[in-house]
């Protein structure tokens, strides 16, 4: 399947048609014609994948940068998969893409059906809106994403990408300011055999550091209100335990059928402004269905206001 020249070429032919391509009218709170006019708000606030408000389920593929993405980066799954945004406001857009090897995805609103929406076009379109909310009551809302596996008889794939997110908003929305910090900052320390991969070109600033034995740790201090941990799921991947100020948040497992790079591992919640630590703990353990025991530290986000 050929989706773009090398140069990242944006073939965008936005019609009516192709918007509202595997659009339902009868939604609930789903795209309705007058989204393909320019009545979307220009003041609207973008949020992209990589937000921490977003979950994302086992199933996805992260930091895929191959088009001319929001943000530089993009996720996609072709499924079974889901993910979940929280927002607040009174409507939201979704950024995807549409081609012609693109599934079919199912939308719901605060737990309500908003509808399927399907991404097959004959054109390409990166970066397109593929879904947009009808009017809600401003406030709190989650918008989640199934990845269904189907598509429709012309699609030659099931691929669904989630590239950003724009909200409108009664209220100014408040953005954190989120601050990458690599597995390489003075604020980490490794205890333990641990290993450093230099030519990961996947990995967030193409390397990261792993183990699979036990009583290896990563201790990682921080300052800000949130935290979320970055690294590799894979096949071979293990449990780790989290501990956050000393106190135990879980266990998690990095196992995944589908391999993929700047996964967001763990998130933390909204945590009081000042300094923290967050402490990996590599088990040596794993799923029955793992090949291996590996846990990988590639980065930290970090809400800092």
């Amino acid at each position: 399947m050929e989706l773009l020249t090398g140069n990242k070429t944006r073939a965008c032919l936005l019609s009516l048609a192709v918007f509202c391509c595997g659009c339902h009218p009868s939604s609930e709170g789903g795209v309705n014609a007058a989204d393909a006019a320019d009545d979307w708000p220009k003041d609207a606030t973008r949020f992209e994948e990589t937000d921490l408000e977003t979950v994302f389920s086992d199933g996805w593929v992260h930091a895929n940068t191959a088009f001319d993405w929001s943000g530089g980066t993009a996720a996609s799954a072709k499924g079974p998969a889901s993910m979940s945004f929280n927002f607040t406001g009174t409507r939201i857009r979704w950024y995807g893409w549409r081609e012609s090897g693109a599934g079919i995805a199912r939308v719901l609103l605060d737990g309500k059906s908003a509808g399927k929406v399907d991404q097959y076009s004959n054109t390409i379109e990166v970066g397109a809106p593929v879904f947009t909310s009808k009017e809600l009551e401003q406030g709190q809302h989650t918008l989640t994403i199934e990845v269904t596996g189907d598509a429709n008889r012309d699609s030659s794939g099931t691929t669904v990408f989630v590239d950003a997110f724009e909200v409108v908003s009664l209220d100014p929305v408040a953005k954190p300011r989120v601050r990458r910090i690599e597995e390489t900052a003075g604020s980490m320390s490794f205890n333990g055999e641990w290993n450093i991969d230099s030519g990961c070109k996947l990995c967030s600033a193409r390397r990261d550091a792993w183990a699979g034995g036990p009583d290896a740790m990563a201790n990682f201090n921080f300052t800000g209100t949130r935290v979320r941990w970055l690294g590799w799921r894979k096949q071979a991947g293990g449990l780790a335990n989290v501990y956050l100020d000393g106190a135990f948040v879980g266990e998690f497992d990095l196992y995944s059928a589908t391999t993929s790079a700047q996964s967001p591992l763990f998130t933390s919640e909204v945590l009081a402004n000042g300094p923290h630590t967050l402490l990996i703990e590599v088990t040596g353990a794993n799923n029955p269905s793992a090949a291996g025991s590996l846990v990988s530290v590639d980065a930290f986000d970090v809400a800092v206001d």
